[in-house]
């Protein structure tokens, strides 16, 4: 317990707590929704209970604005005007009301799932758009490359320095993707245009790990908790086995982060500014709050608040359910060449040690 790796609301309580302290009600009540909608919270209502003047400091600064002349204190009326701003932030977030925010809702478990049809992209419409000569020869030799048009020579190798150029080490390939970093890091603009791209999860840790212990400044630890849905699986999933496994669409057993480094976001939280794939950059840690600026997207510049959530593994992750809670983020100096899909790079390399045969 005095870890806080035990699973109850006293991990949500002191998420609350650190953030009612240094951040506005305004971000506390979003914050509040996130938990409501994201995590395994026991009991909202006494949340709500030991919150409430917090989640409610707006709503009297408001009124005491507009009388001055009357000393004015906490009441139902602030308290209901906070809960109905509470509960239109999370039918907008969920499509849920206080009542039922538990429910899980899911497209792919509805009848409608079945009637619907996937739709494949076959146009480029940044290149039609732009009519950009090099763009359109760069693209169409990727399709080539993708389709697998690019003749091979006898030891079933193919030659790509047609469309990319070539270094030698990584060191090499950091360098080229990230010159002077030492002197740049602070430029969100520069920062969120760049990352190397690797074909699987295992180099993409090993960059991000790298990069992160030449990055300046001190590393801070988050550990996760981790827990079978099913007590029977205790037994054949201890603890220590599950706090050892770094699952692609999880976030890290042991999560290492620095001020200003850059993060990607692995589950949607408030679209269209906080979804899977949002970059930020990082710029203050508390044990269970990460306040970071959004680099990328509709939300290009603004201060959010990101705390731990409960994430469960599915049958694609892993041949067994687990549930782990841990920050929603990875390390986004390098990622894998999957979850660059729909980001805007204007320099993106990639690390090819590795065979991509079969990838």
């Amino acid at each position: 317990m005095a870890q806080g790796l035990l699973e109850d609301d006293t991990r949500w309580e002191a998420t609350l707590a650190e953030t009612a302290a240094s951040y506005s009600a305004r971000r506390l009540c979003k914050l509040f929704v996130k938990l409501l909608h994201f995590c395994s919270v026991g009991n909202a209502f006494n949340l709500w209970l030991k919150f409430r003047n917090s989640l409610s400091e707006d709503f009297l600064h408001q009124a005491q604005v507009r009388l001055p002349e009357i000393q004015l204190d906490y009441c139902d009326e602030f308290y209901n005007r906070a809960l109905i701003d509470i509960e239109n932030r999370l039918i907008l977030t969920g499509g849920k009301n206080l009542q039922s925010y538990q429910v899980r809702v899911c497209l792919k478990s509805s009848y409608l799932w079945r009637q619907i049809k996937a739709l494949q992209l076959t146009t480029n419409m940044r290149v039609k758009l732009n009519e950009d000569g090099v763009m359109e020869k760069f693209s169409q030799n990727l399709l080539t490359l993708g389709h697998r048009k690019v003749p091979a020579d006898s030891t079933g190798h193919i030659k790509i320095n047609n469309i990319c150029s070539l270094v030698n080490t990584l060191d090499d390939l950091i360098t080229s993707v990230f010159p002077n970093l030492i002197d740049n890091f602070c430029n969100h603009d520069w920062l969120c245009e760049r990352a190397i791209l690797a074909p699987i999860n295992s180099i993409v840790r090993a960059i991000n790990r790298d990069m992160l212990d030449s990055f300046p400044g001190m590393i801070k630890m988050f550990k996760s908790i981790n827990a079978n849905m099913d007590p029977l699986d205790n037994v054949k999933f201890p603890l220590e086995f599950l706090n050892s496994l770094d699952i692609s669409n999880l976030p890290a057993p042991v999560l290492a982060l620095k001020v200003e480094c850059p993060v990607i976001l692995l589950r949607n939280i408030t679209p269209p500014k906080l979804f899977n794939g949002t970059r930020l950059v990082v710029n203050r840690m508390s044990k269970n709050i990460i306040d970071a600026t959004i680099i990328t997207g509709c939300g290009e510049g603004e201060d959010v608040l990101i705390p731990k959530v409960t994430l469960t593994t599915s049958g694609r992750e892993a041949p067994y359910v687990f549930r782990r809670i841990q920050f929603p983020l990875r390390i986004a100096f390098a990622m894998s060449m999957n979850k660059s899909q729909g980001q805007t790079l204007s320099v993106a390399e990639m690390h090819l040690k590795e065979s991509l045969e079969a990838k």
